[in-house]
């Protein structure tokens, strides 16, 4: 998925700039609260894990690598929800996603700094529309939260783990649906 991945985050800043935010931001609040709903009621199978081939592969990835640039995400709340979706194991979908972020991530990042570079009005400590002093605290807090968050994925059970992701994804979308 990472390649598909970085492609899509690159395009996805690239046209991050041609997109009304508040329209974007109600769509995917909308999309994200569709997917919470479903992850907390949606009945689980049995792992039936078929994953797609390599071009709906591909197409999804670069999807998924797109809107997480264009909303600023690392791309788990779309990532853990597909490939469970898929059959896939939720903890195995949240370890797939967690190593899916930082291509997601440095691709986002260059892809804004390139978008936004010599642009006009940006704050002091920006390269491009890239704030590094965001930055740097978002790095201050999920560092140290990482491995708790990697425990909690190994010794919840699966419902409990399923439903506060669910949980989350639906934190998201009122977050992105009340602004």
């Amino acid at each position: 998925m990472a390649p598909w991945l970085v492609i899509g985050a690159w395009s996805g800043s690239a046209i991050a700039g041609l997109l009304d935010a508040t329209w974007l931001r109600r769509i995917f609040g909308l999309f994200q609260l569709y997917v919470g709903l479903e992850m907390l009621f949606r009945r689980t199978q049995g792992e039936t894990c078929k994953l797609p081939g390599a071009p709906r592969m591909g197409l999804v990835a670069t999807g998924i690598g797109s809107l997480s640039a264009l909303v600023g995400i690392a791309g788990g709340t779309l990532t853990v929800p597909f490939l469970t979706r898929l059959g896939l194991d939720i903890r195995r979908a949240i370890a797939t996603a967690a190593a899916c972020g930082p291509p997601i991530a440095l691709a986002g990042v260059l892809g804004f700094v390139v978008m936004g570079w010599r642009h006009e009005g940006l704050p002091s400590g920006s390269t491009g529309f890239v704030y590094w002093p965001a930055v740097v605290g978002i790095l201050l807090a999920s560092v140290p939260s990482a491995p708790i968050g990697a425990r909690l994925a190994r010794t919840l059970p699966l419902l409990v783990l399923k439903r506060i992701f669910a949980l989350l994804v639906l934190v998201v979308a009122a977050k992105l649906l009340s602004g």
